[in-house]
Order: C-alpha cells, then sequence, then structure tokens
C-alpha cells in the first residue's frame, strides 16, 4: 500500500524509479577499452627481441597479438586485433524463447558446457579463417614502434603467415628494422609489400649536430631559423633542433635526387637552365605552373616535381609562400654540399632496405613503392 508520493528519494532510486543515486567519483558502469593512437605506447620504452618467459603462443597471429599486448600492458593496435565473426548457427538450433522455457535446475552445468563448446567452436573458427587468408594487410593507418616490436617477434611463431602488406602506414627506418628482425629464422613469410610508404631520413644522433650546423654555414644561405644558441650549447638533446636538422637534410637529399634526375633528362647541367631560359627567372611559379613549365621544357612530370616544389617552397628557401621563382631554384641546386665520402653506401633509408636482402630474409618477393 505504500505508493511513490510516499517515498523518499533513496527509496525510489533504491527501488528502481526516481533519479538515480550520483556515482561516486573514480567508478564507472562497465570498464571502458582503452583506444589505441599514435604515440599511446611510447610511454613504455619498451625493447622487446623475445617472447616473455612462460608465453603461451596459439600460433594465429591476431589472437597471440591481443594476448602479448595485455600481458606487457600495451594498448593493441585496431588493425592487428582479432576480427569479429559470428559462428556459424548449427543445424537444429532452437528458438530463444523456447531455450529459455526449457531451463532446468542443471542450468549452470549445460551453461558452462555450452560455453566450452562455444570457445572451442570459436577457435576452430579462428584457425580455418587464418588458413583461408594466409596474409596480413594493413592499410592507411599510422603503425607505432611499440606495435611492431609486438608483430616482430610473433611472425617467427605464426605458421599460416605468407604475406605481409603495409601501404600508406608511414614505415620510418626503425620500424622498417624491427620488422626485419622478425623475417628470419622459422618465419614462413614469402612475400612482403610495403606500398605508398615514402621513409624519411631519421632524427639524426646528437653527436651529428655539429656536423650539420657546418653544412649549414657551408652553404652561407643565412635562410634557415636560427637555433637558440649553438649546437653544442644546446647539448644536442634538444628534440626541436634535431627535428630541424632531420628537416634541413632531408631537403637537401630531395633537392640532390632532383637535380640529379633534370640532368639526365636534358643531358647536363647547362643545358637544364638553357631550356628554362625562357622563363622569367624572377617570375613567381604556382605549384600548377612550375608542372606544367618543367613538362614543356624538360618532359619531367611525376611526384618527383612535387615534392622539389614543397621543399623549394619550405622553411628553408620559400617561407611557405605558395609559389617558388627560378632563380630559388637555380641558386638552391647549385650551392647543394656535396655528399661526403662513404654517404652512399652508409645511407640509412638504403641499409634499412638493403636488410630484407642480405641473403638470411626469409623472403621470396618484395616490392617497394614510394
Amino acid at each position: 500500500g505504500e505508493g511513490p508520493s510516499s517515498l523518499t528519494p533513496g527509496h525510489c532510486a533504491a527501488r528502481g524509479f526516481g533519479p538515480p543515486r550520483p556515482r561516486r567519483r573514480g567508478a564507472c558502469a562497465m570498464s571502458a577499452e582503452r583506444l589505441w593512437t599514435y604515440g599511446c605506447n611510447d610511454h613504455l620504452e619498451l625493447e622487446l627481441e623475445t617472447l616473455p618467459s612462460g608465453f603461451q603462443v596459439s600460433g594465429l597471429l591476431r589472437r597471440d597479438f591481443e594476448n602479448l599486448c595485455a600481458e606487457l600492458n600495451v594498448v593493441p593496435h585496431p588493425l592487428l586485433k582479432p576480427r569479429l565473426s559470428p559462428l556459424p548457427a548449427r543445424s537444429g538450433a532452437q528458438p530463444m524463447a523456447a531455450q529459455r522455457s526449457r531451463r532446468t535446475s542443471n542450468a549452470s552445468t549445460t551453461t558452462s558446457a555450452a560455453g566450452d563448446e562455444a570457445e572451442s567452436e570459436a577457435a576452430k573458427a579462428a584457425l580455418e579463417e587464418a588458413m583461408r587468408h594466409p596474409a596480413i594487410s594493413l592499410r592507411s593507418m599510422l603503425l607505432d614502434r611499440v606495435s611492431m616490436q609486438v608483430l616482430a617477434v610473433l611472425i617467427p611463431r605464426c605458421s599460416h603467415l605468407r604475406q605481409l602488406t603495409f601501404s600508406d602506414c608511414r614505415l620510418d627506418v626503425e620500424t622498417l628494422r624491427l620488422l626485419r628482425r622478425g623475417l628470419q629464422g622459422t618465419s614462413t613469410v614469402e612475400a612482403l609489400q610495403v606500398e605508398w610508404n615514402a621513409v624519411e631520413l631519421p632524427l639524426p644522433a646528437p653527436e651529428a649536430l655539429e656536423e650539420a650546423a657546418q653544412q649549414q654555414a657551408a652553404t652561407s644561405s643565412q635562410r634557415t631559423p636560427s637555433a637558440p644558441g649553438s649546437v653544442t650549447s644546446a647539448g644536442g638533446a634538444n628534440l626541436e633542433w634535431r627535428e630541424r636538422c632531420r628537416y634541413r637534410l632531408q631537403t637537401q637529399r630531395c633537392l640532390r635526387a632532383f637535380r640529379t634526375w633534370l640532368v639526365d633528362l636534358a643531358g647536363g647541367q647547362e643545358e637544364v637552365w638553357r631550356a628554362l631560359a625562357a622563363e622569367p627567372a624572377e617570375g613567381a611559379l604556382a605549384a600548377g605552373e612550375f608542372h606544367d613549365l618543367l613538362e614543356r621544357a624538360l618532359g619531367a612530370r611525376g611526384p618527383q616535381v612535387a615534392e622539389a616544389f614543397d621543399a623549394l617552397d619550405g622553411p628553408e628557401y620559400g617561407g611557405g609562400l605558395g609559389s617558388i621563382y627560378l632563380s630559388t631554384m637555380r641558386e638552391a641546386l647549385e650551392s647543394l654540399p656535396e655528399e661526403a665520402e662513404g654517404a652512399a653506401t652508409g645511407d640509412p633509408v638504403g641499409l634499412a632496405f638493403a636488410a630484407f636482402f642480405d641473403g638470411e630474409c626469409t623472403l621470396e618477393s618484395c616490392s617497394f613503392r614510394t
């Protein structure tokens, strides 16, 4: 006989109606799964070369990847987690309403048996799926260093894996080296495709900053933004200054390759400027005009033109104004510092790719496209 109007708010909440009680700070209705973002695992400073002792390998890459991430407290990469697929319906299965109506006192035993059967069927379905599709394909998503370490230690333990594809994943020199570490020994991977992945130079080591500063002074262009103090006074550990040096070296690398390409097309460096002589040297050229000019005068077209325009319009030369001048391009190409002796054989990008052909890698087919 007690109606809602005679109950206090606490009684109402206890009986399931009325305003809910405020939740204690820090409590949640259910534990939320951590979401992967690029760099979310960097704080772990993980250096993983072998599997942890006691880790049980199932041989299924995606399942082992998720389990190993859980053991290492790593947020798993979403493209490497197990795929969710519904179990096929069993023949003779009864509707849910009929199943509810036939529950008996031994429901706990039945539920346990059904759970074991479902788990067995899920494992069997996962194995069949892995054998039908012996390839892992990651497309249009960044891949961090920690995820590549976990992947590299698991690849030799997955006997069903035959092909790996990384398309537009922005792999750098370090992640390529980590990937190569897993493609040896008992690895069964035979084909590797790395597509739409322009590999840039890595950050220079602190001890290499002094050499980079000497190269900057040799150009005498004075167009780069000045850093506070000298390289040595910054201690060689300033991340921003290291990134500036990396960008400068990458720009020089791009323009050096661009210059070699133009010289090969024209037959000589003077022939390049002779072919471009009809265009005013001080006339501003937007990106489209620059493309049209090089194609018309030298037959040069392709992504190299866009990369060179971005480099000439960057902070080293153009300042991001969206236009460049032929005079600026000529001065930049003619004032590039020469490569140090042995630079070609010690190029970090070239060495990262050469490691896949060292005779110990299990690959039989490689495809690298930038």
